[in-house]
């Protein structure tokens, strides 16, 4: 449960990963912003096969947003995968 608070994320500088699984993804320093807050939008896809390609979008999808501007200090201003 740790690592869905946070508590076991980690920044690595130079290429050094920690042993073990990871996930990896790029830090962005300019984030899109709407309203000086962070925000995402998520859509989901179905793939029953994969030749033929047939793939399946669903119409529903979520947008987040911060509770806080980006750049305030506290958690607020960052989003998470909840």
């Amino acid at each position: 449960l740790a690592a869905m608070r946070g508590e076991a994320v980690a920044l690595s500088y130079g290429g050094s990963f920690p042993p073990g699984r990871a996930v990896v993804s790029p830090y962005l320093s300019e984030p899109l912003l709407h309203d000086g807050r962070k925000w995402d939008l998520r859509t989901y896809v179905l793939c029953t096969s994969a030749l033929p390609m047939r793939l399946y979008l669903f119409t529903e999808g979520v947008v987040r947003y911060a509770a806080a501007a980006y750049g305030s200090s506290g958690r607020a201003a960052y989003l998470t995968n909840t």
